[in-house]
């Protein structure tokens, strides 16, 4: 598993107020359509065509499998506190080092984005395709396939990290880098695995996930 790293020396790194916009950006993007009820209807059918699926993305139709969706979200949360615990016993000290608050800026502004394009596109999920579709049709996440929150999440928290490694030439930063990389690409795969989403859904939430860390990295207020 994760090596045990030395702490860094010298100063600490505190946590300034202009910290939060980005946080604070994701929420807003978050909140948005459950506050304004954005396509919050019921879906346009239930059960669908699958002819209407693109062909690179009807193979993954499927009913739900709980055991991956419950692997995937393990996945995610193993991912999450190795990237984040690896953060904060290099800087050591009190107060939040400045990468790991990064890393979770990343993670709010990757999940804010994707909230409202889920809403915004109110893609049907596979369930919608299947037998099962009846039963689900009344649940709203049903058409909240696209992005996929779980793979965006994931390519935030790898993508921050490995930027901060790059950054500072951690000893181990290849092989470590390369670890988070494979375990955010295994979440989204998990996630098609689970019935949960199709191919795209996971591409486009690995390109938020990536694009959101990227944006929090190099943009500063």
């Amino acid at each position: 598993m994760w090596p045990a790293l030395a702490v860094a020396q010298g100063p600490k790194l505190e946590v300034r107020a202009r910290d939060g916009i980005w946080i604070a950006v994701g929420t807003a993007l978050y909140a948005a359509p459950h506050v304004f009820g954005i396509n919050d209807g019921p879906p346009p059918c239930a059960p669908c065509d699958p002819g209407s699926v693109p062909w690179f993305d009807r193979w993954a139709i499927s009913e739900p499998r709980p055991g991956w969706s419950a692997a995937s979200t393990a996945a995610l949360g193993t991912l999450g506190v190795l990237t984040l615990g690896d953060l904060l016993l290099n800087y050591g000290g009190r107060d939040p080092p400045a990468p790991a608050v990064k890393l979770l800026q990343s993670v709010a502004l990757a999940l804010g984005t994707v909230e409202l394009s889920k809403a915004i596109t109110a893609r049907s999920r596979p369930v919608l395709y299947t037998g099962q579709a009846v039963e689900s049709r009344d649940e709203l996440d049903s058409r909240r396939s696209w992005p996929s929150g779980h793979s965006a999440a994931a390519a935030a928290l790898a993508t921050s990290y490995i930027l901060d490694l790059s950054s500072r030439r951690s000893p181990g930063a290849a092989w470590r880098g390369w670890a988070a990389g494979s375990a955010g690409v295994a979440v989204g795969i998990m996630r098609v695995a689970a019935g949960r989403h199709f191919p795209s859904d996971v591409l486009g939430g690995l390109a938020v996930g990536v694009l959101s860390a990227v944006a929090v990295h190099r943009i500063e207020f």
